[in-house]
């Protein structure tokens, strides 16, 4: 039985709690002043979705998709196909035609992001062994009730690894940032690219190759 709120002796709690903020322990306690706090307003599960109880977290379990939406960080990451690959949060929108992606802008200079003149940008796509190969495949559930569909891996591949290419796009509300310099994998900068401002916010698409840039003015 999950402790939804109350009284949590007895109880299992909800494993989503986890995601909702601190569970603490004491062991050799008074079982009795156990309590889980009312995780209602930040659990739905028809819509399979919990948030953190600061409101900065979310996640879709339903389509598999997070959000991070802090004023110095802000992210999204996951299946963004499933969630129509256009994600808005505070001073960030993230458009993306990659299937699975995180796509995460953190601030560099201890300002928030709308007003920052130094932002990293991070993007990680699916990376997988030359010559990988799945296929389609069911099988049946542990308790043999249901049949699941997925897929099976024919050929782990071997070297080099191969990574998908970056297709993001970002508008961030920022008239500050003018031009996006990507880095290197060891973090040595590149050409530099210029992107657009229209009433305040600065848009840019990434490079195909982009895993790391910094945005400035």
């Amino acid at each position: 039985e999950d402790a939804r709120a109350g009284k949590a002796e007895g109880k299992t709690v909800d494993p989503l709690a986890f995601l909702v903020g601190p569970v603490e322990v004491k062991y050799d306690g008074d079982p009795s002043l156990s309590v889980v706090k009312n995780l209602a307003p930040y659990i739905d599960e028809a819509k399979r979705t919990v948030r953190s109880n600061t409101g900065e977290l979310a996640l879709d379990y339903g389509k598999g998709i997070f959000h991070l939406d802090t004023p110095k960080a802000q992210a999204v990451a996951g299946f963004l196909a499933n969630g129509g690959g256009a994600f808005k949060l505070s001073d960030v929108t993230i458009e993306s035609k990659n299937d699975y992606a995180a796509v995460t802008l953190v601030s560099l200079d201890d300002l928030p992001i709308a007003t920052s003149k130094r932002i990293l940008v991070q993007v990680g796509t699916v990376v997988r062994p030359s010559g990988w190969k799945q296929e389609p495949a069911t099988h049946a559930s542990e308790d043999g009730k249901s049949t699941l569909t997925g897929y099976k891996v024919v050929a782990t591949g071997k070297m080099p690894w191969q990574i998908r290419s970056t297709d993001v796009t970002l508008s961030i509300k920022n008239a500050n940032l003018k031009k996006l310099t990507p880095l290197d994998t060891a973090g040595y900068p590149q050409t530099a690219i210029n992107g657009k401002t229209v009433n305040g916010r600065f848009s840019i698409k990434l490079p195909r190759n982009a895993m790391y840039a910094i945005l400035e003015p």
